[in-house]
């Protein structure tokens, strides 16, 4: 699935709170009710982007 690579590739560069929201997505993904998963959505998209920025500033 797309959260089981993006969390293996949050693994590789250390990022542990995005990792672990798409572990969480993963494993809820197969149960969950939709409007559920958007909000875990939600926060994959808000983490995601607190994540680049941190990478960004890292980077300069």
């Amino acid at each position: 699935t797309i959260a089981h690579k993006l969390k293996g590739s949050a693994l590789s560069l250390h990022c542990k709170p995005l990792a672990d929201c798409c572990a969480k997505l993963e494993r809820a993904a197969p149960y969950e009710a939709s409007s559920i998963l958007e909000v875990m959505l939600e926060e994959l998209r808000d983490i995601l982007r607190d994540t680049l920025l941190a990478i960004e500033s890292w980077a300069i």
